[in-house]
């Protein structure tokens, strides 16, 4: 949308796209890494808030099933 928006957040919040916190160039929810910068996206457990590996069918920490 071409807003301007602060250093350091992950979503536009006038159009809601989210952004890389890296280069903040536009990505999608399925991405695993930024198309742009190349920077690998850490997923977290929605359960306890562990990193997760992006292959997981479980969350290490606390067993939560994705």
């Amino acid at each position: 949308c071409r807003q301007l928006i602060n250093a350091g957040m992950d979503q536009c919040p006038h159009c809601q796209q989210l952004l890389c916190p890296e280069c903040l160039a536009p990505v999608s929810a399925d991405d695993l890494s930024c198309p742009q910068c190349g920077i690998d996206f850490e997923l977290y457990c929605p359960q306890c808030d562990a990193v997760v590996a992006a292959d997981a069918d479980s969350c290490p920490e606390c067993g939560f099933v994705f």
